[in-house]
């Protein structure tokens, strides 16, 4: 079973790199272990975006690559944020949601076909 949920975080005082450390130690305080890369995991907390930075570099993307394309994501940001603009995909994001949602991409893309 997954728990999915969003957090708005005012971090103006550090950079992403320093944000990135901070939750990496709140995983590993929590249980997690990263021996594979998308390995079963304990806990996993994601960057979404950090103000509208844009960022790819070792170890950290932002806004976080699949955001756009996942709905469990989707879903709870556009109730805190649904009018926060992507800073890659220039729209919002309800709009990246409306697009998921009304055109079943997301079902084509990710559901298991029905046997």
């Amino acid at each position: 079973m997954f728990l999915n949920c969003v957090l708005e975080y005012d971090f103006s005082s550090g950079s992403p790199f320093e944000l990135l450390r901070y939750i990496h130690g709140i995983e590993t305080r929590l249980g997690r272990e990263r021996d594979e890369r998308s390995g079963p995991r304990t806990i996993d907390i994601d960057i979404l975006f950090f103000g509208d930075m844009v960022i790819n570099a070792p170890g950290i993307v932002i806004p976080h690559p699949r955001l756009a394309e996942r709905l469990f994501v989707l879903i709870p940001l556009k109730e805190i944020a649904p009018l926060l603009i992507h800073p890659k995909e220039k729209v919002s994001i309800l709009e990246l949601y409306n697009k998921i949602h009304e055109s079943n991409y997301y079902f084509e893309k990710y559901a298991d076909p029905i046997q």
